[in-house]
């Protein structure tokens, strides 16, 4: 994949009816220039796969086949090659978001569930605002990216590094972070939060903190400053705080993601994880 292929990505985005925009394509181009993939029949792109590599972890993403071109085996064949190629990098992990149509070709590869994300949906401002206190929340700058990194590598078992930087140097991103003092200590980084524009909705996540209570401070504090926008999160089920909040601020659930795995299972510390970054990125 090219940037001019950015477009034809997009097509297929929008017959999907999914959320990434034209700069999550160039993004994960510039993080993994070798593992974005097309497919071609006629020089027309109808299919599209991404391989996003963290050292021994990789994530697959952006599987998406155009609904003319389906029935064919293209998904099979494409999910294979790129499998192919991780096994030559020597990934020890890869894993992926499934949606209800992809589980059972998962399942063929090996792939195992792990547990069920759910995506929660809310319109523009119903009229209410949540309240988040100020006096322990920053918006965090490249300055804090040691602190978000450490944090985000004790819940999720991976080393995101290059996602960070890139989350913290795009503009467009609003990232918060909560300390246990004004100082804004990074040591005392007790969670952040990222909100990032979508096609139809910002979408929230990933919320990675210490408890409860930092936790739903991050995510007020996202609804109080995007609250005339349509929000989308992709909560893990088990996390009911996360649930109940969600649907207290007037989420509706929209549908669900299998979390699925090859290979060695990372040890994710799931009472850490609030929000996920999202099916593209874990």
């Amino acid at each position: 994949m090219t940037a001019d292929d950015v477009a034809a990505g997009q097509r297929l985005v929008f017959q999907a009816g999914w959320n990434q925009r034209g700069s999550d394509w160039v993004r994960m181009m510039d993080m993994d220039p070798n593992t974005c993939f097309v497919v071609e029949i006629n020089h027309k792109v109808v299919a599209t796969i991404v391989a996003t590599v963290f050292q021994s972890v990789a994530w697959i993403s952006m599987v998406l086949v155009d609904k003319d071109s389906r029935g064919q085996g293209i998904g099979k064949l494409m999910f294979q090659y790129v499998l192919d190629q991780l096994n030559l990098i020597g990934v020890s992990t890869i894993r992926l978001d499934a949606t209800g149509m992809g589980i059972a070709l998962y399942q063929k590869f090996g792939f195992v569930e792990e547990y069920r994300l759910v995506r929660y949906r809310r319109q523009m401002s119903i009229g209410e605002h949540a309240v988040a206190s100020p006096s322990s929340l920053t918006e965090l700058t490249a300055l804090n990216i040691p602190a978000i990194m450490t944090l985000d590598r004790i819940a999720t078992d991976t080393d995101r590094q290059s996602l960070i930087r890139q989350w913290i140097e795009d503009s467009s991103v609003q990232v918060f972070g909560n300390y246990a003092d004004k100082v804004g200590n990074p040591i005392k980084l007790n969670g952040f939060v990222l909100a990032r524009p979508g096609n139809s909705a910002w979408q929230l996540g990933p919320c990675i903190a210490l408890d409860n209570v930092h936790a739903l401070d991050l995510l007020n504090k996202v609804l109080a400053t995007l609250s005339e926008e349509a929000l989308i999160l992709d909560l893990p089920a088990s996390n009911q705080q996360a649930v109940q909040w969600a649907l207290a601020h007037g989420f509706e659930e929209e549908r669900q993601f299998a979390r699925m795995f090859l290979g060695r299972k990372i040890r994710e510390d799931m009472s850490l994880i609030y929000a996920s970054s999202g099916p593209e990125k874990g």
